[in-house]
């Protein structure tokens, strides 16, 4: 993270140390998918069984609040 979203945040920065080695890490993540053969399918996190929505979910269902729209009665 840079060092305006750790200050917003309330953060404080993690060791050179540590920066450099998860720097390199994922660098070295990277090489080596590099040379593995492509998906033959695509992984979407949204259809990953989660507990606390069993059946799945449509993302227009989420969220904290129900708003209506426009011309729908309170009931539905």
């Amino acid at each position: 993270m840079d060092k305006k979203l750790l200050d917003a945040m309330g953060l404080k920065p993690s060791s050179k140390l540590l920066q450099k080695f998860t720097f390199g890490v994922m660098r070295l993540r990277a090489n080596i998918v590099r040379f593995l053969p492509e998906r033959k399918t695509a992984f979407l996190g949204t259809k990953v069984k989660r507990p606390t929505y069993p059946t799945g979910y449509q993302i227009e269902e989420l969220g904290t609040v129900r708003v209506r729209r426009w011309g729908q009665s309170k009931n539905s």
